[in-house]
């Protein structure tokens, strides 16, 4: 299996276009819009930041996601092999939450309790631009936008689109990742942590 990323190595860019490579210039003050999301003028929820302490395809091989108020780790990612590759979510505790199976004709990926397995490629859409991946979770629907500097997670309905988490990475070797309150009270904080560990990996395309 190559984990080679060679436009996660120059910085952030596209993870969906890789000939769209910046170099990383520090987060962005607005969230890209696409198509008819405006940038919300109300005042955004509370967020909770977490630590991923590496980048690009080096997460799904091992790495720890830190609770930045406390210091402490929230999560693990562990890299394992039965039959194929494979990366799993655990709690400190080592449990396992969730993983994602290396497939050559594709990842698979299992949330526990939440999401079922399925291929990644109809769990999360690319759309017909490129520019963007859906994703539907426990009945609701939400739109992963990829920016020039950052990825930001939406709500997707009509007219009501509110963002619930930023993900971006920074020049210490690190990756932020800013989850609004409404995201960790819904219960995706597991499915959404996972989902940036496929998304970084540079081994997921359609």
């Amino acid at each position: 299996m190559n984990y080679t990323n060679p436009y996660a190595q120059a910085g952030w860019c596209n993870p969906e276009n890789p000939s769209a490579i910046n170099q990383f210039s520090g987060p962005t003050s607005h969230p890209p819009t696409f198509g008819a999301l405006p940038y919300p003028g109300h005042s955004a929820p509370p967020t909770k930041r977490f630590i991923f302490s590496s980048q690009g395809p080096e997460l799904i091989r091992g790495c720890e996601v830190i609770d930045s108020d406390s210091g402490l780790t929230a999560f693990r990612i562990k890299m394992g092999h039965e039959g194929y590759d494979y990366t799993s979510l655990q709690c400190p505790s080592g449990t396992p939450r969730g993983y994602i199976v290396w497939k050559p004709q594709g990842p698979e990926t299992e949330v526990y309790g939440t999401v079922a397995r399925q291929k990644a490629k109809d769990w999360l859409p690319l759309s017909p631009d490129k520019s963007s991946r859906f994703m539907q979770f426990q009945g609701k629907h939400y739109v992963w936008q990829f920016g020039k500097d950052a990825m930001y997670l939406y709500t997707y309905v009509l007219n009501q689109h509110q963002q619930l988490g930023k993900i971006y990475p920074v020049k210490n070797g690190t990756t932020i990742f800013e989850a609004n309150q409404p995201l960790i009270d819904g219960g995706m904080l597991e499915g959404v942590i996972l989902v940036i560990t496929l998304l970084m990996s540079g081994n997921f395309r359609d």
